[in-house]
């Protein structure tokens, strides 16, 4: 039997960067580049939330050409292009990459590039350095990207999924109350905490993921399952691909104060930490506050 193969944003896009060729390295860290330029007219913006393969998209201009579908993604430590868009468009080269997995394997080749203005709507625009390399999967269309929400400090972005809009807004979330806002200051991506079964762990916050909740097979003995696991889907990432496991919890799992039971997850040998997609988060408004290293889960319908 042919088995199902779909490859996961979060782990692709969770990136990490190595010096070009020759320069010295201790292991993978992620890449400085240099920090984005933002412009918004007004206070703030909404647009529609597209949807792919259950990912939230945006539809973009670059450089007055588009529109073109780009993945916005919490779950994203950098932007990332196709090879081939980044050559349609021209964009200038500013140096070489490796492109990894956080699970491990052969970093691949990429090119850094220059997006001198990328627009959302008619009032955002942002100048940024992002990778452009080959993608292991196929996208919304032929030219297409993930715009890092990481990448967009200074401004509130909100992913309103009971409405299907995406907001930007000025401003910054308060303080963390551990409820519904959470620091991630230690972390490189947004994490939360989240009770499953009386246990608390913390897991990443990922619009660019269409799964539910993941976590790291290495788990599978001490969470309460209501059968053995079954083999899933193949998850594949830059360098790799690994087969997931797929279990139901027998236990309550809570995540900013909304309750889940009978929950369905998958258990990654690979992974090394949890990861939540947009099946869970679609019962929340998501608002990420890159520059204080903020996130907020407002479950729908809460104040």
């Amino acid at each position: 039997m042919k088995r199902r193969i779909a490859s996961t944003l979060a782990i692709l896009f969770a990136w990490l960067a190595l010096p070009a060729a020759g320069a010295p390295s201790s292991g993978p860290h992620r890449m400085a580049l240099p920090a984005p330029a933002l412009r918004l007219d007004g206070d703030s913006l909404e647009v529609p939330m597209e949807s792919w393969q259950g990912r939230s998209v945006v539809q973009v201009t670059i450089n007055g050409r588009g529109p073109f579908p780009f993945v916005l993604d919490t779950g994203a430590g950098g932007s990332v292009i196709t090879k081939a868009f980044a050559d349609s468009l021209r964009l200038p080269v500013e140096g070489e990459a490796q492109v990894g997995s956080p699970l491990g394997g052969k970093p691949l080749p990429a090119k850094i590039v220059r997006i001198e203005r990328l627009a959302i709507g008619k009032t955002l625009e942002v100048s940024f350095s992002c990778v452009a390399t080959e993608m292991p999967m196929p996208g919304p269309q032929t030219l297409w990207g993930v715009l890092s929400a990481n990448q967009l400090p200074g401004l509130l972005v909100t992913w309103d999924f009971a409405h299907r809009r995406i907001g930007f807004q000025r401003g910054s979330l308060p303080a963390p109350d551990g409820r519904q806002v959470f620091s991630y200051e230690t972390d490189l991506l947004p994490t939360v905490p989240i009770e499953i079964a009386g246990r608390r762990l913390r897991v990443h916050v990922d619009t660019g993921s269409a799964r539910g909740l993941m976590l790291p097979a290495a788990m599978r003995d001490s969470l309460p399952l209501a059968g053995p696991p079954v083999e899933g889907r193949v998850a594949r990432t830059v360098d790799r691909e690994v087969t997931v496991l797929d279990a139901r919890l027998a236990g309550k799992v809570v995540l900013a104060g909304h309750e889940f039971t009978g929950l369905e997850l998958e258990l990654n040998p690979a992974a090394r930490t949890g990861n939540v997609g947009s099946r869970m988060l679609k019962d929340f408004e998501v608002t990420l506050d890159a520059q204080q290293r903020l996130i907020r889960l407002r479950p729908v319908g809460a104040p």
